[in-house]
């Protein structure tokens, strides 16, 4: 018998933020069931799975994220996915334990971000559904999510192609931008080999590059070459930064190329590869502004340097879609000199060439 499925959601309002910073996970519930079908489910709970740490035993000192305890008291793994009640508000005494169809119950857990690095969770769903003519029946689901944690001197974002092929070169273009207050002098960017997976480094190419010195707002966008050994997602994460003072150290970055599915980190940004039909210098011209515009998108509140106005994570989004158009139409040979990007990503970047606080936003004029 095929196991009966329960949808849901899982929401991290801003998912990206600090050590030690605390977020919300809510979980959404619904029951999907036609209107007027008297199909009602009832006592759904909500486990949440936290990624372990270096000792791979979940719950430890070490995990990357932990429950703190609240005003409330210590919080359970396991919790009740409730409806609201009548006043609407969650987390109330009238809040109820049925749903019945077009109705959606919500929970919520308070993490810490205990260590840098970009973290998977997930929750374990179950509930009781009732209606069936055989009878009540178990249902169960699973919503996934993650939360990046970052250190407070240095961002660091990527741009990867969406999918790659088995033995096919492809580019990771990283964006490091010093959000801290003092100019950052030989930060060493490398990718932690160990955790690759998927992919390995190009021929001659460097598993470390040095940002010789990086202003306050400033970005360098630095490029790194991979080949694929199979086919799949690319991913790339941001571990952590090594450093004694926080104006130089090392950041820390891996890669890997798996199954497609699998969520990303809000600081990666994922190009289609009909990018790769475009001139290499009309690429690294908009690398330069994509991969700063991600991170201004996806900075936490209160971290953007003064005078650099917020962009919109669509917008970014819109304009990278726009790029992978272009390369689609030179590839099929319906790109003229009357419909061209490069003047339209070096207008951009040209205003983004002394300091973070010149650049705005990427709706620029064509």
């Amino acid at each position: 018998m095929v196991p009966i499925q329960i949808p849901s959601v899982l929401v991290i309002p801003g998912n990206v933020g600090y050590l030690k910073q605390f977020f919300s996970a809510k979980l959404y519930v619904a029951d999907g069931a036609p209107v007027g079908s008297n199909l009602a489910v009832q006592d759904v709970t909500g486990t949440i799975n936290l990624p372990p740490g270096a000792d791979n035993v979940p719950n430890t000192s070490d995990d990357p994220l932990s429950l703190p305890v609240t005003k409330n008291g210590p919080q359970d793994f396991t919790k009740p996915v409730l409806a609201l009640g009548p006043d609407g508000q969650p987390g109330t005494a009238d809040d109820v334990s049925i749903l019945n169809p077009g109705d959606q119950g919500q929970q919520e857990w308070i993490l810490r971000g205990e260590k840098e690095g970009y973290s998977p969770i997930s929750f374990n769903i179950a509930a009781t559904l009732n209606g069936l003519v055989t009878g009540p029946v178990k249902v169960t689901g699973i919503a996934k999510g993650g939360v990046l944690v970052r250190n407070p001197f240095f961002d660091v974002t990527f741009t990867v192609p969406a999918t790659v092929r088995k033995a096919e070169p492809f580019k990771l273009y990283l964006t490091l931008t010093n959000i801290g207050k003092g100019t950052g002098n030989n930060v060493n960017v490398t990718l932690d080999a160990a955790q690759l997976s998927g992919a390995h480094l190009a021929p001659g190419a460097d598993q470390t590059q040095t940002v010789p010195t990086i202003l306050p707002g400033d970005a360098k966008t630095l490029e790194f070459n991979f080949v694929s050994d199979k086919t799949g997602q690319v991913i790339a994460s941001y571990l952590h930064f090594d450093t004694g003072d926080g104006s130089t150290g090392e950041v820390r970055f891996t890669l890997g190329v798996g199954e497609r599915g699998i969520p990303l980190s809000p600081d990666t940004l994922s190009l289609p590869t009909a990018v790769d039909n475009l001139p290499q210098s009309v690429v690294d011209a908009a690398m330069r502004v994509l991969g700063q515009a991600w991170s201004i998108a996806n900075a936490p509140a209160g971290a953007l340097p003064q005078g650099v106005i917020r962009t919109d994570r669509n917008a970014v989004t819109q304009k990278a879609l726009a790029l992978a158009e272009a390369g689609g139409l030179r590839a099929s040979g319906g790109a003229t000199g009357g419909f061209w990007p490069r003047p339209y990503f070096v207008r951009c970047c040209q205003r983004k060439r002394s300091s973070s606080s010149e650049y705005r936003s990427l709706r620029c004029q064509r």
